[in-house]
């Protein structure tokens, strides 16, 4: 996910509202994440983009 060049905040967006086409070749797609509070969620966009 790294190497795909989102932006912390377009990670978050998608931890909010997942889509498919985001995602092609997986059969189950992700369940949207409303839980997750943003900061966590931006906490881990970060760590994500960290690993390029």
């Amino acid at each position: 996910m790294a190497e795909r060049g989102y932006t912390p905040e377009q990670i978050v967006e998608l931890i909010y509202n997942p889509k498919p086409e985001n995602w092609p070749g997986y059969a189950t797609p992700m369940a949207p994440m409303p839980q997750v509070k943003r900061e966590d969620a931006l906490k881990i966009a970060r760590w994500i983009n960290s690993l390029k």
